[in-house]
């Protein structure tokens, strides 16, 4: 089969979309599926050699600072579609639902090929970064407005793929059809975090410039934003330090949030304790997890959350904010801890200070490895011949006109979402028995 994936974020960049898209692709590859993935420039500053890659597509785009680098492609790229058109795709997979989004819809509509949508993000989450004011009354709106474009954008793909039961049902409130949801958690290269493949000497080398010997490391690793809910962790820390202070933790990314939270740390007076190590390359994230003794999130805003199974693939268990779509992958006490309000949270990194970990380090180990990237690729192409399928046997009209005494309808195979043949017939029969 013949694959175009659009994501306005790819590698070198470092998010779950941009980690799940690359997964996904070469993952397909493997299956021996081709696949072009289509998605923004590089940044200009970047050392990042895709030379060698030509089933890449770079479209030009827009940086957005306010979002630490994401780029907003442009909506349509007239060399972009002569290559895509080159390529002839049988199935275009959006990831990302504006600029490269928009432009995988009109690719669609122009080549008559079906769309399939993955919904990463709860949108609604990050409806703060155009809120500068913080009104209440602004984000209500917004909000709104994102759940009409959710609902927009689900409904008007022949399939819909969510990483999480919770996901799912949120979709459904916002007004999507159920029919065409499916639920697939995506999939990792458990190889890539596997204590096998740990790389001895650099993870020395990072022992050592971080100056964590001797000493319990905690870690956070994704995008340093508000929605992550950092400081949450920095006050337990605080109140850690004052009975035990043999801790580190280690704060791995990049993000808006990033020099706010130095300064906050610098405030609390715990800057010892906190390391904030910058973006990360892909070669260095296993490395931290294998530092690590335990992995440390309170974030809401999480679809799956695959920096948690990426920790629990590296043997290392994980303390979390509870959200109910993580109860599939955290279980409670056996591969790591949940807590619920702020006030469990020191405790709960005490005790895990002084526990033995082995347990809860091979249980985690455990739960990963049914994240396997593998299953995730063939799941997902179910979806895509299931989307074909719903494209080859979809109509519309387009006219209607009077041919003596009875109605006559121009039928073509253009794209109107969920719009069966079955369903058109069945019209054409009503209305002519009305006449």
């Amino acid at each position: 089969m013949k694959i175009a994936l659009f994501s306005d974020t790819y590698i070198p960049d470092i998010n779950g979309v941009a980690t799940s898209t690359n997964i996904l692709r070469n993952k397909l590859v493997n299956l021996g599926h081709d696949v072009l993935v289509v998605t923004s420039e590089l940044p200009s500053d970047t050392t990042y050699d895709e030379s060698l890659d030509d089933q890449v597509l770079r479209v030009p785009g827009l940086e957005i600072q306010a979002l630490y680098g994401y780029r907003a492609c442009n909506i349509f790229s007239f060399k972009g579609m002569k290559e895509i058109k080159r390529f002839n795709p049988e199935v275009i997979h959006v990831q990302t639902e504006f600029g490269i989004g928009i432009f995988g819809r009109i690719a669609a509509e122009y080549l008559d090929i079906p769309v399939v949508y993955t919904y990463h993000t709860m949108w609604t989450d990050y409806s703060h970064y155009i809120n500068p004011i913080n009104s209440e009354t602004v984000d209500t709106v917004v909000k709104k407005v994102i759940t009409k474009i959710s609902k927009f954008y689900g409904n008007s793909c022949q399939g819909l793929i969510v990483p999480s039961n919770k996901t799912k049902d949120a979709l459904i409130h916002y007004g999507l059809k159920q029919k065409n949801i499916y639920t697939i958690p995506t999939g990792l290269e458990l190889e890539r975090f596997s204590v096998n493949n740990k790389n001895n000497e650099l993870c020395q080398s990072l022992i050592e410039k971080y100056h964590l010997q001797n000493h319990f490391v905690l870690t956070f690793l994704g995008r340093i934003a508000p929605e992550k809910s950092i400081t949450v962790i920095i006050d337990a820390l605080k109140k850690v330090v004052a009975i035990n202070d043999n801790i580190r933790f280690l704060i791995v990314g990049g993000g808006p949030q990033l020099e706010e939270l130095k300064e906050y740390v610098k405030n609390d007076h715990i800057e010892s304790y906190v390391i904030f190590t910058g973006p990360q390359s892909g070669e260095m994230v296993p490395a931290h997890y294998h530092i690590s003794n335990m992995f440390i999130s309170a974030s809401l805003s999480e679809t799956q959350g695959l920096t948690y199974i990426e920790a629990m693939a590296s043997s290392i268990p994980v303390i979390a904010r509870y959200d109910d779509q993580l109860e599939d992958v955290i279980d409670d006490g056996k591969n790591g801890f949940f807590f619920k309000n702020e006030d469990e949270l020191p405790k709960l990194i005490l005790d895990a200070m002084e526990m033995d970990l082995d347990v809860l380090k091979e249980n985690a180990l455990k739960k990963a490895n049914e994240y396997s990237g593998e299953t995730f690729a063939k799941k997902v192409l179910e979806v895509y011949k299931q989307a074909i399928l719903i494209k080859e046997y979809t109509y519309t009209i387009v006219s209607i006109f009077p041919i003596k005494n009875n109605i006559c309808f121009q039928m073509t195979a253009m794209f109107v979402p969920y719009l069966h043949l079955s369903v058109v017939l069945s019209f054409v029969y009503l209305l002519s028995a009305c006449h």
